[in-house]
């Protein structure tokens, strides 16, 4: 009879990985809209100057072999997760949503809910994102900003507006 060590070996798994503590996404940005808007921003800019990334928001994180380089793939939400957690995602752990969990070091709900929330606030959409904050959505009521939806022809353009966001959410301490 194995192990539980032996069986998670065998399965290709790190029993190590996956006993450390992970890190929560909400206390990092300090369930703040603006802070996750925030690092939205400075992680779309920082990854699209990265050789081996190329922002693209059809997808959470995608990475290919083309010859060489290796070349990856993602969206805002993929932006902002890599600018929260510090890391660049590589080929061999962006496709899979839980090898992004693992590591980047995030919990795999809290991760896919974040992603949805951030891919909704990347067009306009911040419901999902005050949810994920815990924070009543009513509060959306007292914010004036104009609208947005960041694609891939016009995500550069746009992060000025989003920015006017972030200063109208940071005055309601949002």
């Amino acid at each position: 009879m194995r192990t539980i060590k032996e069986l998670f070996k065998s399965l290709g798994l790190n029993l190590t990985n996956l006993t450390k503590p992970m890190e929560s996404i909400r206390e990092l940005i300090q369930s703040k809209p603006s802070i996750a808007l925030q690092a939205m921003v400075d992680g779309l800019r920082e990854q699209s100057k990265r050789k081996n990334f190329k922002v693209d928001m059809r997808t959470f994180g995608e990475g290919k072999y083309l010859n060489n380089p290796v070349m990856c793939y993602g969206c805002a939400a993929t932006c902002t997760l890599q600018k929260i957690a510090g890391k660049n995602l590589t080929v061999d752990n962006i496709n899979v949503n839980l090898d992004r969990a693992q590591f980047l070091k995030f919990e795999l709900t809290e991760l896919r809910r974040f992603e949805f929330a951030i891919c909704d606030a990347s067009i306009g959409l911040l419901y999902g994102l005050f949810y994920f904050c815990r924070i009543d959505t009513a509060a959306l009521n007292k914010i004036s900003y104009d609208g947005f939806r960041l694609s891939n022809n016009n995500w550069e353009e746009q992060l000025p507006t989003v920015e006017h966001l972030i200063k109208q959410l940071q005055k309601q301490d949002l």
